[in-house]
């Protein structure tokens, strides 16, 4: 057998055994989820996720300069629609600013990052915000507890 036909015999081997083990190692339905940050191609699928993240990591897919607090203890967690590539994140925190310096500090937020505020709802003990910008949604509630605030912050990627 010449050495030529012996390499081509070696690289069609070769390629068969790596289209194996692909087949064999990557799980039947499954398709990319996205970077880490959220940010990532994913593609659709039938059933809805739901994933419990890092806040920090969470938080790195809202829009750049979103206000958290530094040290808050927060809970989060990824949502993806079935059928969708749409991503939901959301971010849960206890603040020790008043209702009042957190409604202020979203506002300010919204005018800057260029959002438009579409709703905006002052009930007692709670001031909600609904915003946009292109085809994305940024909706924050603040809510008054015995000397502090709860925060609780959804951003939709589309």
């Amino acid at each position: 057998m010449s050495g030529k036909m012996r390499t081509s015999l070696l690289t069609i081997l070769a390629l068969a055994v790596i289209g194996l083990l692909a087949v064999l190692l990557i799980p039947r339905g499954q398709a990319p989820s996205g970077g880490p940050d959220g940010k990532g191609e994913i593609r659709a699928q039938k059933t809805e996720r739901v994933l419990a993240q890092n806040a920090d990591l969470t938080s790195s897919a809202f829009p750049a300069g979103f206000p958290t607090e530094a040290g808050a203890s927060a809970s989060s967690y990824k949502y993806i629609p079935a059928n969708s590539t749409e991503q939901q994140f959301t971010v849960q925190w206890g603040s020790k600013k008043s209702m009042g310096e957190n409604a202020k500090i979203f506002s300010d937020y919204f005018t800057a990052a260029g959002f438009n505020v579409v709703n905006k709802a002052t009930p007692p003990d709670q001031v909600f915000y609904y915003a946009t910008r292109d085809n994305d949604v940024l909706s924050v509630l603040v809510q008054r507890t015995s000397g502090t605030s709860q925060v609780s912050a959804t951003y939709l990627l589309r």
